[in-house]
């Protein structure tokens, strides 16, 4: 395993998505990641204007993430741990998900009930299974701004993340 800054972290990540062939299961954590998606449907909405947020979130800005999800054909699933009620945020990303990432990137998003796995040890942060074989472990500061990652490989024991997979989708919601 290497730990990477954010700044060297992406060549690495990328190298992983490259290389991927069956599938991408991003597990995310965080119940705001604000600090990372800074953009004008995220402030519309947290003013509360969900109409202009709405009409916001099919702005160019966000065509990037599903053009970027069809240039490889692996299947992309998403499992976002929940904790009710929700946050604005995750208001706001639900329907983002919803407008864009479920019929544009064609992800498979589930969501988890966080209150569901009070006997689950889930690490401090999110983790992205690569194929079955890869891992990244990203870190982020309180403002949800992304600020470490750590890469696992082939010869990295990676089972603790394959069987919290497991163990998650046995509780999880498909979000349509």
């Amino acid at each position: 395993m290497i730990s990477l800054p954010r700044d060297q972290a992406d060549t690495v990540w990328q190298k992983y998505w490259d290389d991927m062939r069956s599938e991408w299961f991003k597990v995310e954590l965080l119940q705001d990641y604000s600090g990372e998606d800074d953009n004008q449907s995220l402030r519309l909405w947290l003013r509360g204007d969900k109409a202009a947020a709405i009409r916001a979130m099919s702005a160019a800005e966000f065509g990037e993430w599903p053009k970027f999800c069809r240039s490889n054909p692996a299947k992309k699933v998403r499992l976002h741990v929940v904790e009710w009620p929700l946050s604005a945020y995750l208001e706001w990303e639900i329907e983002l998900y919803k407008r864009r990432n479920i019929p544009e990137a064609k992800e498979a998003i589930h969501l988890v009930d966080r209150s569901d796995l009070p006997n689950l040890d889930l690490p401090n942060a999110d983790f992205t299974i690569f194929d079955g074989q890869r891992v990244t472990k990203a870190s982020y500061d309180t403002g949800g701004r992304m600020v470490s990652m750590d890469f696992y490989n082939e010869a990295d024991d990676i089972s603790v993340f394959l069987g919290l997979k497991e163990k998650l989708l046995k509780h999880a919601t498909l979000l349509s």
